[in-house]
């Protein structure tokens, strides 16, 4: 990751003089599309949830262990200058819970939001962009366990999130493009962040 972002920042540079709009594009921006995050478990957070028929309680959750999520995007930013922007993500996903000895009970669900905030540099090069993005902030977790969707236990919590990502555009008209970011966390061990969008940024008038 190192090295292709230190690639990315040389690009940026060499097209510096390439980066202004042709045509002019409005300066504001804004997507949407699916997201698919790897981010600490906090499943060892819960406790005493137990039933004569089943077991739901987390014994002991170890330092490694991800949770999956998978959800939809939303972006809407601002370019500042001829490369530089800012944005807000936030997203929504669902938590896939692991069905193992240590967390074995009928009804399990998770669920995620997050809200970050986004500084990038990005290039043009004809008919796609290449760019390097720093997003920081809290990713808000909730899971139910229990045995049925009216008799269960919860337990939600906050984390903090700060990446480093990679991200490419390619161009699908005048207004729109498809674009694709790959990133790691800056904080935890192994987590990491993907997702594939379409943005829209239309012609200025």
């Amino acid at each position: 990751m190192r090295h292709a972002v230190a690639v990315l920042l040389l690009l940026l540079a060499t097209t510096a003089p390439a980066l202004a709009d042709s045509p002019p594009r409005s300066r504001y921006f804004f997507g949407m599309g699916l997201v698919v995050r790897s981010a600490p478990s906090q499943l060892g957070s819960i406790g005493g949830v137990r039933h004569e028929s089943y077991v739901a309680r987390t014994i002991a959750t170890p330092q490694a262990q991800l949770d999956l999520d998978a959800g939809m995007r939303w972006r809407a930013g601002l370019q500042l200058g001829p490369a530089l922007f800012v944005a807000i993500d936030s997203g929504f996903g669902i938590v896939e819970i692991p069905d193992d000895p240590q967390m074995s009970a009928p009804f399990r669900q998770g669920s995620s939001a997050t809200m970050l905030g986004v500084a990038g540099l990005r290039g043009e090069l004809r008919h796609s962009t290449l760019g390097v993005e720093l997003a920081g902030g809290f990713r808000h977790v909730t899971y139910c366990v229990g045995e049925s969707l009216d008799v269960h236990e919860g337990y939600s919590g906050f984390q903090a999130v700060a990446e480093l990502r990679v991200r490419g555009e390619l161009r699908l008209g005048p207004a729109a493009m498809l674009g694709a970011t790959v990133g790691t966390s800056l904080i935890d061990r192994g987590a990491w962040v993907g997702s594939l969008d379409v943005t829209f940024r239309p012609p200025r008038r």
